[in-house]
């Protein structure tokens, strides 16, 4: 039995003249937390970009549950069970937080049943977020934003979430609540492929690891196995 729900097989992208990504491959394990880090300007998000359908890449394959996603258009992607949250956090900030989440739930329009029960669940993972469901998205604080992307991308009941630098611009404590939620979501079967330029908050709850600098992937492997390395702890990660 295949163990990679997501597999990204030597995949180029660029951007005009400018290629971001030169033969990446990279795979993601069902019910596990896979990190791709690296720098601001690596490809990162490029790279998720390039899986949801948004940027057609020059070569490769990207194939989910062993059929192949690539040249899909977005909508087919996330039908297939895939969830996206953008950096940036990307909520609708003049809707509230209960309109957000129903945006998520579009696929189950025609269920209002079903769409309730979604909302409770994502209300269990975001306590926070029941506590503001009539308050415009716009006036959440940073870390409420980002658990109201998270959340609305659980609506679609995703198998896969791919989260996009959800540390970007957090404090450290909402910082810490975020990627406990993270760790939740695992628990709750829903498999995670996360960019971060925060590496050392990615390995707080990796399963995986793969470094991507300039367009390439550079190493790869368990989380024990990156930070066996010295060089890559040092160089990459901060860490001595």
């Amino acid at each position: 039995m295949n163990p990679y729900l997501l597999e990204i097989e030597n995949l180029d992208v660029s951007y005009g003249m400018v290629q971001v990504l030169r033969s990446v491959t990279v795979r993601a394990r069902s019910h596990g937390i896979t990190a791709i880090v690296g720098p601001n300007g690596a490809g990162k998000t490029t790279l998720l970009r390039g899986v949801m359908g948004y940027v057609r890449p020059l070569a490769g394959t990207v194939k989910f549950e062993g059929r192949m996603i690539l040249g899909r258009s977005t909508h087919l992607v996330i039908e297939k069970g895939i969830g996206y949250v953008p950096q940036g956090q990307g909520v609708f900030p003049d809707m509230t937080t209960q309109e957000n989440l129903e945006m998520g739930a579009y696929a189950f329009r025609k269920d209002s049943r079903k769409i309730r029960e979604l909302m409770e669940s994502a209300y269990l993972i975001f306590p926070k977020l029941k506590e503001r469901y009539w308050q415009k998205a716009g006036t959440l604080s940073g870390g409420e934003r980002q658990m109201l992307a998270i959340g609305r991308a659980l609506m679609g009941e995703p198998k896969l979430i791919l989260l996009d630098e959800p540390s970007l611009g957090l404090a450290p404590l909402v910082l810490q609540s975020v990627y406990r939620t993270i760790k939740e979501m695992k628990r709750q079967g829903v498999s995670i492929f996360l960019v971060e330029q925060n590496a050392v908050a990615a390995l707080s709850v990796a399963d995986d690891v793969s470094i991507l600098d300039l367009g390439q992937i550079r190493a790869e492997g368990s989380k024990e196995e990156i930070l066996a390395q010295s060089d890559l702890k040092k160089r990459y990660f901060g860490l001595s």
